[in-house]
Parts: C-alpha cells; structure tokens; sequence
C-alpha cells in the first residue's frame, strides 16, 4: 500500500485534489512523499505537525495527547513505523522537532 493517510486535528480538514505526489501552499513546498522513508522495511513513516499559530493558542498540550495516543497505536519499536515531528506557527516558523532517524 502506497500513499499517504492524513488526520487532523483542532483545524480545518480541506480536499486536497491528487497530483503526482507533491503539493505547495503560498509558505510550503513538499517533495513527492515517495522519497521520504529511510528504511527498506519501515511500513509507515508518520509526520506530526504541532500547530502552535495563534488559532490554537492554549492547546499545545492537548495537541501532545492526541499525539501520544497515536503513537501508541503504531510499532515503533520494531522499526515498522518512523515518526517525525514538525512544529508550525506560521509563515516562516517551521521548525523539525525530530526526524525519522
């Protein structure tokens, strides 16, 4: 199975039309999502993005819950699931928390 599942949470949900595997926004450009894993046998690579823009403000913290909640469900420790996180407070603050590494 290849493509990738978004969830969101505390936010606005908008279709996105498939394209060839890339998107932009006016402050973000992502490359083809094929070429993110590192690992041959890691089934899922998840990214976390924190919201921490002002439209959130105050729950960062429920933000983390949900977060660990999701985690738990993926095999992290026999290396089937990478998880990556990024923080996003606005245009020109995106900052990696960590990476799949």
């Amino acid at each position: 199975m290849s493509g990738m599942l978004s969830y969101a949470y505390g936010g606005e949900l908008k279709d996105i039309p498939q394209m060839d595997g890339s998107f932009s926004t006016d402050d973000l450009t992502a490359q083809n999502i094929d070429s993110f894993s590192t690992s041959q046998s890691c089934l899922y690579d998840v990214v976390l993005v924190f919201d921490a823009s002002g439209s959130l403000e105050g729950r960062f913290e429920e933000q983390l819950k949900v977060a660990n909640r999701l985690i738990d469900v993926f095999d992290v420790d026999t290396g089937e699931t990478q998880i990556a996180a990024i923080k996003y407070a606005g245009k020109g603050k995106c900052r990696l928390i960590f990476d799949f590494k």
